[in-house]
Protein backbone atom coordinates (compact mmCIF):
# COMPACT_ATOMS: atom_id res chain seq x y z
CA UNK A 1 0.00 0.00 0.00
CA UNK A 2 0.91 3.51 -0.20
CA UNK A 3 2.77 5.57 2.26
CA UNK A 4 1.32 8.61 3.99
CA UNK A 5 2.94 11.08 1.67
CA UNK A 6 1.37 12.29 -1.56
CA UNK A 7 4.56 11.48 -3.46
CA UNK A 8 4.29 7.84 -2.58
CA UNK A 9 0.61 7.70 -3.37
CA UNK A 10 1.19 9.21 -6.79
CA UNK A 11 4.10 6.90 -7.42
CA UNK A 12 2.19 3.75 -6.61
CA UNK A 13 -0.84 4.72 -8.63
CA UNK A 14 1.48 5.95 -11.34
CA UNK A 15 0.45 7.50 -14.58
CA UNK A 16 -0.75 11.06 -13.77
CA UNK A 17 -3.04 8.69 -12.59
CA UNK A 18 -6.49 8.23 -13.16
CA UNK A 19 -8.58 14.48 -11.25
CA UNK A 20 -11.88 15.92 -7.96
CA UNK A 21 -14.53 18.44 -7.67
CA UNK A 22 -13.26 21.37 -5.63
CA UNK A 23 -15.42 23.57 -3.52
CA UNK A 24 -14.63 27.07 -2.37
CA UNK A 25 -14.68 26.17 1.30
CA UNK A 26 -14.49 23.13 3.54
CA UNK A 27 -18.26 22.81 3.48
CA UNK A 28 -19.68 19.43 2.46
CA UNK A 29 -20.96 18.64 -0.96
CA UNK A 30 -24.21 16.69 -0.99
CA UNK A 31 -24.13 13.30 -2.65
CA UNK A 32 -26.98 10.90 -3.34
CA UNK A 33 -30.14 11.38 -1.37
CA UNK A 34 -30.97 8.50 0.93
CA UNK A 35 -33.49 6.09 -0.49
CA UNK A 36 -34.07 2.46 -1.41
CA UNK A 37 -32.85 -0.57 0.51
CA UNK A 38 -29.69 1.19 1.75
CA UNK A 39 -31.34 4.54 2.47
CA UNK A 40 -31.08 4.13 6.23
CA UNK A 41 -27.26 4.29 6.06
CA UNK A 42 -25.50 7.66 5.97
CA UNK A 43 -21.85 8.09 4.99
CA UNK A 44 -19.53 11.11 5.28
CA UNK A 45 -16.58 10.92 2.91
CA UNK A 46 -13.39 13.00 3.26
CA UNK A 47 -11.92 13.14 -0.25
CA UNK A 48 -8.21 13.92 -0.62
CA UNK A 49 -8.52 16.80 -3.10
CA UNK A 50 -7.98 17.41 -6.78
CA UNK A 51 -4.20 17.66 -7.17
CA UNK A 52 -3.93 14.38 -9.04
CA UNK A 53 -6.17 12.59 -11.49
CA UNK A 54 -6.40 9.43 -9.42
CA UNK A 55 -7.94 11.40 -6.55
CA UNK A 56 -10.84 12.40 -8.77
CA UNK A 57 -11.27 8.96 -10.27
CA UNK A 58 -11.50 7.28 -6.89
CA UNK A 59 -13.66 9.92 -5.20
CA UNK A 60 -16.01 10.22 -8.16
CA UNK A 61 -16.44 6.46 -8.04
CA UNK A 62 -17.33 6.52 -4.33
CA UNK A 63 -19.93 9.22 -4.86
CA UNK A 64 -21.42 7.57 -7.94
CA UNK A 65 -21.86 4.24 -6.15
CA UNK A 66 -23.46 5.94 -3.14
CA UNK A 67 -25.96 7.59 -5.47
CA UNK A 68 -26.64 4.38 -7.37
CA UNK A 69 -27.46 2.30 -4.30
CA UNK A 70 -29.21 5.12 -2.44
CA UNK A 71 -26.87 5.53 0.52
CA UNK A 72 -27.08 8.89 2.28
CA UNK A 73 -23.84 10.61 1.33
CA UNK A 74 -21.91 13.84 1.86
CA UNK A 75 -18.52 14.61 0.39
CA UNK A 76 -16.03 16.82 2.23
CA UNK A 77 -13.20 18.02 -0.02
CA UNK A 78 -9.90 18.16 1.88
CA UNK A 79 -8.35 20.07 -1.04
CA UNK A 80 -4.93 18.49 -0.40
CA UNK A 81 -4.57 20.64 2.70
CA UNK A 82 -4.02 19.34 6.22
CA UNK A 83 -5.81 22.21 7.96
CA UNK A 84 -8.88 21.78 5.78
CA UNK A 85 -8.81 18.03 6.45
CA UNK A 86 -8.83 18.71 10.20
CA UNK A 87 -11.71 21.18 9.86
CA UNK A 88 -13.62 18.71 7.71
CA UNK A 89 -13.11 16.01 10.33
CA UNK A 90 -14.93 18.20 12.86
CA UNK A 91 -17.70 18.92 10.36
CA UNK A 92 -18.13 15.23 9.57
CA UNK A 93 -18.44 14.39 13.26
CA UNK A 94 -20.97 17.20 13.76
CA UNK A 95 -23.03 15.75 10.91
CA UNK A 96 -23.36 12.49 12.88
CA UNK A 97 -23.27 10.02 9.97
CA UNK A 98 -23.42 6.28 10.54
CA UNK A 99 -19.92 5.85 9.10
CA UNK A 100 -17.04 8.19 8.28
CA UNK A 101 -14.77 7.35 5.33
CA UNK A 102 -11.46 9.23 5.24
CA UNK A 103 -9.01 9.30 2.33
CA UNK A 104 -6.22 11.59 3.51
CA UNK A 105 -2.99 11.91 1.55
CA UNK A 106 -1.66 14.87 3.53
CA UNK A 107 1.34 13.93 5.63
CA UNK A 108 1.24 14.61 9.36
CA UNK A 109 -2.47 14.95 10.11
CA UNK A 110 -3.76 11.39 10.10
CA UNK A 111 -3.15 10.81 13.80
CA UNK A 112 -5.16 13.93 14.64
CA UNK A 113 -7.91 12.87 12.24
CA UNK A 114 -8.06 9.47 13.87
CA UNK A 115 -8.21 11.02 17.33
CA UNK A 116 -11.20 13.15 16.27
CA UNK A 117 -13.09 10.22 14.80
CA UNK A 118 -12.30 7.90 17.71
CA UNK A 119 -13.45 10.45 20.28
CA UNK A 120 -16.76 10.81 18.45
CA UNK A 121 -17.57 7.12 18.67
CA UNK A 122 -18.51 7.08 14.98
CA UNK A 123 -16.96 4.09 13.17
CA UNK A 124 -14.49 5.15 10.50
CA UNK A 125 -12.84 3.64 7.46
CA UNK A 126 -9.44 4.72 6.11
CA UNK A 127 -8.91 4.40 2.38
CA UNK A 128 -5.42 3.65 1.01
CA UNK A 129 -3.57 5.30 3.91
CA UNK A 130 -3.77 4.43 7.59
CA UNK A 131 -5.77 6.74 9.84
CA UNK A 132 -5.29 5.48 13.42
CA UNK A 133 -8.45 4.08 14.91
CA UNK A 134 -10.09 3.49 11.52
CA UNK A 135 -10.50 0.21 9.67
CA UNK A 136 -8.22 0.13 6.63
CA UNK A 137 -9.19 -0.74 3.07
CA UNK A 138 -6.18 -0.86 0.78
CA UNK A 139 -4.16 -2.58 -1.91
CA UNK A 140 -1.17 -4.83 -1.33
CA UNK A 141 2.05 -3.84 -3.06
CA UNK A 142 3.55 -7.16 -2.03
CA UNK A 143 0.78 -9.04 -3.81
CA UNK A 144 1.22 -6.85 -6.89
CA UNK A 145 4.90 -7.78 -7.09
CA UNK A 146 4.47 -11.46 -6.37
CA UNK A 147 1.61 -11.95 -8.81
CA UNK A 148 3.49 -10.16 -11.59
CA UNK A 149 6.61 -12.24 -10.92
CA UNK A 150 4.69 -15.50 -11.24
CA UNK A 151 3.49 -14.56 -14.71
CA UNK A 152 6.84 -13.20 -15.90
CA UNK A 153 8.86 -16.09 -14.47
CA UNK A 154 6.61 -18.61 -16.21
CA UNK A 155 7.16 -16.81 -19.52
CA UNK A 156 10.91 -16.63 -18.94
CA UNK A 157 11.10 -20.35 -18.21
CA UNK A 158 9.05 -21.11 -21.31
CA UNK A 159 11.70 -19.26 -23.32
CA UNK A 160 14.49 -21.32 -21.80
CA UNK A 161 15.87 -18.57 -19.55
CA UNK A 162 17.77 -19.75 -16.49
CA UNK A 163 19.38 -18.36 -13.35
CA UNK A 164 22.72 -18.53 -15.15
CA UNK A 165 21.76 -16.06 -17.87
CA UNK A 166 19.02 -13.88 -16.36
CA UNK A 167 19.06 -10.71 -14.27
CA UNK A 168 16.18 -8.92 -12.61
CA UNK A 169 16.28 -5.15 -13.04
CA UNK A 170 14.09 -3.70 -10.30
CA UNK A 171 13.13 -0.04 -10.73
CA UNK A 172 12.21 1.37 -7.34
CA UNK A 173 11.13 4.78 -6.03
CA UNK A 174 13.58 5.45 -3.21
CA UNK A 175 11.63 8.37 -1.70
CA UNK A 176 8.32 6.53 -1.71
CA UNK A 177 8.85 4.37 1.34
CA UNK A 178 8.89 0.70 2.22
CA UNK A 179 5.31 -0.17 1.37
CA UNK A 180 5.40 1.20 -2.17
CA UNK A 181 8.67 -0.57 -2.90
CA UNK A 182 7.31 -3.88 -1.67
CA UNK A 183 6.17 -4.44 -5.26
CA UNK A 184 9.65 -4.62 -6.85
CA UNK A 185 11.10 -6.15 -3.67
CA UNK A 186 8.69 -9.06 -3.59
CA UNK A 187 8.77 -9.30 -7.35
CA UNK A 188 12.39 -10.34 -7.01
CA UNK A 189 11.89 -12.81 -4.15
CA UNK A 190 9.02 -14.51 -6.00
CA UNK A 191 10.96 -14.60 -9.28
CA UNK A 192 13.93 -16.06 -7.43
CA UNK A 193 11.78 -18.81 -5.95
CA UNK A 194 10.17 -19.67 -9.30
CA UNK A 195 13.33 -19.53 -11.43
CA UNK A 196 16.04 -20.65 -9.03
CA UNK A 197 17.72 -17.25 -8.90
CA UNK A 198 19.96 -16.45 -5.96
CA UNK A 199 17.60 -15.99 -3.03
CA UNK A 200 17.88 -13.05 -0.66
CA UNK A 201 15.75 -11.96 2.27
CA UNK A 202 13.19 -9.26 1.43
CA UNK A 203 14.58 -6.96 4.10
CA UNK A 204 17.99 -7.07 2.40
CA UNK A 205 16.50 -5.22 -0.57
CA UNK A 206 16.17 -1.58 0.44
CA UNK A 207 16.29 1.88 -1.11
CA UNK A 208 20.11 1.81 -1.14
CA UNK A 209 20.45 -1.54 -2.88
CA UNK A 210 22.04 -1.43 -6.34
CA UNK A 211 23.43 -4.94 -6.85
CA UNK A 212 22.62 -7.91 -4.65
CA UNK A 213 23.76 -11.44 -5.34
CA UNK A 214 24.15 -12.83 -8.83
CA UNK A 215 20.75 -11.89 -10.25
CA UNK A 216 19.48 -8.60 -8.83
CA UNK A 217 20.20 -5.13 -10.14
CA UNK A 218 18.19 -2.23 -8.76
CA UNK A 219 17.93 1.44 -9.71
CA UNK A 220 16.10 4.39 -8.24
CA UNK A 221 13.63 5.42 -10.91
CA UNK A 222 12.43 8.42 -8.93
CA UNK A 223 8.82 9.41 -9.48
CA UNK A 224 8.61 10.06 -13.23
CA UNK A 225 9.32 8.53 -16.61
CA UNK A 226 12.30 10.74 -17.32
CA UNK A 227 14.05 9.87 -14.05
CA UNK A 228 13.38 6.17 -14.61
CA UNK A 229 14.71 6.44 -18.16
CA UNK A 230 17.91 8.11 -16.97
CA UNK A 231 18.49 5.56 -14.19
CA UNK A 232 17.89 2.52 -16.37
CA UNK A 233 19.98 3.95 -19.23
CA UNK A 234 22.92 4.34 -16.84
CA UNK A 235 22.45 0.92 -15.22
CA UNK A 236 22.44 -0.90 -18.56
CA UNK A 237 26.06 0.09 -19.11
CA UNK A 238 27.07 -2.34 -16.36
CA UNK A 239 24.82 -5.26 -17.37
CA UNK A 240 26.25 -7.49 -20.12
CA UNK A 241 24.20 -7.35 -23.31
CA UNK A 242 23.83 -11.12 -23.45
CA UNK A 243 21.95 -11.21 -20.14
CA UNK A 244 18.22 -11.76 -20.27
CA UNK A 245 16.41 -9.05 -18.31
CA UNK A 246 13.23 -9.18 -16.23
CA UNK A 247 12.13 -5.62 -15.44
CA UNK A 248 9.47 -4.40 -13.02
CA UNK A 249 8.56 -1.22 -11.13
CA UNK A 250 5.82 0.04 -8.79
CA UNK A 251 3.87 1.81 -11.55
CA UNK A 252 3.40 2.28 -15.28
CA UNK A 253 5.19 5.62 -15.48
CA UNK A 254 8.45 4.15 -14.22
CA UNK A 255 8.05 1.05 -16.36
CA UNK A 256 7.43 3.14 -19.47
CA UNK A 257 10.55 5.17 -18.73
CA UNK A 258 12.54 1.99 -18.28
CA UNK A 259 11.18 0.55 -21.53
CA UNK A 260 12.28 3.63 -23.47
CA UNK A 261 15.85 3.17 -22.21
CA UNK A 262 15.81 -0.55 -23.00
CA UNK A 263 14.43 0.03 -26.48
CA UNK A 264 17.01 2.71 -27.28
CA UNK A 265 19.78 0.39 -26.09
CA UNK A 266 18.56 -2.39 -28.36
CA UNK A 267 17.77 -4.63 -25.39
CA UNK A 268 14.05 -5.04 -26.03
CA UNK A 269 14.24 -8.46 -27.70
CA UNK A 270 16.12 -9.85 -24.71
CA UNK A 271 13.80 -8.34 -22.11
CA UNK A 272 10.57 -9.21 -20.34
CA UNK A 273 8.90 -6.26 -18.66
CA UNK A 274 5.76 -5.58 -16.66
CA UNK A 275 3.65 -2.61 -15.63
CA UNK A 276 1.46 -1.94 -12.63
CA UNK A 277 -1.57 0.37 -12.84
CA UNK A 278 -3.81 -0.75 -15.62
CA UNK A 279 -3.35 2.64 -17.29
CA UNK A 280 -4.40 3.06 -20.91
CA UNK A 281 -0.74 3.08 -21.98
CA UNK A 282 0.05 0.01 -19.89
CA UNK A 283 -2.91 -1.83 -21.36
CA UNK A 284 -1.81 -0.89 -24.87
CA UNK A 285 1.70 -2.18 -24.19
CA UNK A 286 0.36 -5.47 -22.84
CA UNK A 287 -1.77 -5.94 -25.95
CA UNK A 288 0.83 -4.95 -28.54
CA UNK A 289 4.36 -5.27 -27.12
CA UNK A 290 5.76 -8.84 -27.16
CA UNK A 291 8.12 -8.03 -24.30
CA UNK A 292 5.43 -6.52 -22.03
CA UNK A 293 4.01 -9.73 -20.56
CA UNK A 294 2.17 -8.60 -17.41
CA UNK A 295 0.14 -5.58 -16.36
CA UNK A 296 -1.22 -5.19 -12.86
CA UNK A 297 -4.53 -3.38 -12.57
CA UNK A 298 -5.97 -1.75 -9.46
CA UNK A 299 -9.45 -1.00 -10.79
CA UNK A 300 -9.37 2.58 -9.49
CA UNK A 301 -12.74 3.63 -10.95
CA UNK A 302 -14.37 0.72 -9.09
CA UNK A 303 -12.88 1.36 -5.63
CA UNK A 304 -16.15 3.06 -4.70
CA UNK A 305 -17.98 -0.26 -4.92
CA UNK A 306 -15.81 -1.76 -2.19
CA UNK A 307 -15.78 1.42 -0.08
CA UNK A 308 -19.55 1.80 0.00
CA UNK A 309 -20.06 -1.93 0.55
CA UNK A 310 -17.66 -1.73 3.50
CA UNK A 311 -19.41 1.35 4.89
CA UNK A 312 -22.79 -0.38 4.77
CA UNK A 313 -21.32 -3.52 6.33
CA UNK A 314 -19.78 -1.51 9.16
CA UNK A 315 -23.02 0.42 9.69
CA UNK A 316 -24.76 -2.94 10.01
CA UNK A 317 -22.34 -4.08 12.72
CA UNK A 318 -19.59 -5.89 10.84
CA UNK A 319 -16.09 -5.94 12.35
CA UNK A 320 -13.60 -5.65 9.46
CA UNK A 321 -10.26 -7.46 9.45
CA UNK A 322 -7.03 -5.50 9.94
CA UNK A 323 -6.93 -4.94 6.18
CA UNK A 324 -9.80 -5.22 3.76
CA UNK A 325 -8.16 -5.80 0.37
CA UNK A 326 -9.20 -3.66 -2.57
CA UNK A 327 -9.47 -5.37 -5.96
CA UNK A 328 -6.26 -5.91 -7.90
CA UNK A 329 -5.18 -8.37 -10.53
CA UNK A 330 -2.08 -9.20 -12.55
CA UNK A 331 -3.11 -9.72 -16.18
CA UNK A 332 -1.27 -11.52 -18.93
CA UNK A 333 -1.95 -11.23 -22.65
CA UNK A 334 -4.95 -13.56 -22.43
CA UNK A 335 -6.63 -12.50 -19.19
CA UNK A 336 -6.54 -8.82 -20.11
CA UNK A 337 -9.41 -9.58 -22.47
CA UNK A 338 -11.53 -10.81 -19.56
CA UNK A 339 -11.38 -7.47 -17.77
CA UNK A 340 -10.61 -5.01 -20.59
CA UNK A 341 -12.02 -6.53 -23.80
CA UNK A 342 -11.07 -5.08 -27.15
CA UNK A 343 -9.65 -1.60 -26.67
CA UNK A 344 -11.42 -0.97 -23.35
CA UNK A 345 -9.61 1.17 -20.80
CA UNK A 346 -12.20 0.75 -18.03
CA UNK A 347 -12.74 -2.72 -16.58
CA UNK A 348 -16.02 -4.47 -17.32
CA UNK A 349 -15.89 -6.63 -14.18
CA UNK A 350 -13.99 -7.17 -10.94
CA UNK A 351 -12.23 -10.37 -9.81
CA UNK A 352 -13.73 -12.52 -7.06
CA UNK A 353 -13.49 -11.23 -3.51
CA UNK A 354 -10.35 -12.13 -1.60
CA UNK A 355 -11.09 -14.18 1.56
CA UNK A 356 -10.52 -11.15 3.81
CA UNK A 357 -13.07 -9.17 1.79
CA UNK A 358 -15.81 -11.80 1.61
CA UNK A 359 -17.72 -10.13 4.44
CA UNK A 360 -18.46 -7.24 2.04
CA UNK A 361 -20.93 -9.51 0.24
CA UNK A 362 -23.13 -9.52 3.35
CA UNK A 363 -23.96 -5.86 2.78
CA UNK A 364 -25.75 -6.64 -0.49
CA UNK A 365 -24.19 -3.61 -2.20
CA UNK A 366 -21.92 -5.58 -4.50
CA UNK A 367 -24.73 -7.85 -5.62
CA UNK A 368 -26.85 -4.84 -6.48
CA UNK A 369 -24.07 -3.43 -8.64
CA UNK A 370 -23.37 -6.77 -10.33
CA UNK A 371 -19.68 -6.14 -11.04
CA UNK A 372 -17.83 -8.71 -8.88
CA UNK A 373 -17.28 -12.18 -10.27
CA UNK A 374 -18.95 -14.94 -8.29
CA UNK A 375 -21.64 -12.80 -6.66
CA UNK A 376 -25.22 -13.21 -7.79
Amino acid sequence: MFTKKRLAAGAMLGVAVLALVGCASAAPEAGGAAGGEFGDVSVAYGSPGEAAEFEVTISDGVEEVAKEVGVGFKLYNNKDDGEIALTNAQLMVQGAPDVIVEYSLTSGVNQALGNTFTASGIPCIAVNVETPGCSLINLSNRKAGEDAAKIMAAEALSRGWTAADTSVLAVQCATCGTEVNDSPRYFYTQAAADMGLEQVKPEEINEKTTVLGANLNQVDGGTARDTAYDSVKAALQAIPKDRHLMVFSPNDDLTLGAWRALDEAGRNDNTLIGGNNGSSEGLDQLRSNPSWVVEGTMFLPQWGQYVIAMAVAVANGATPPDLTPLPQYAMDKKTVEEYYPGDATVAVKLPPLEPEAEYLAESGVLQKLGFVEGLD
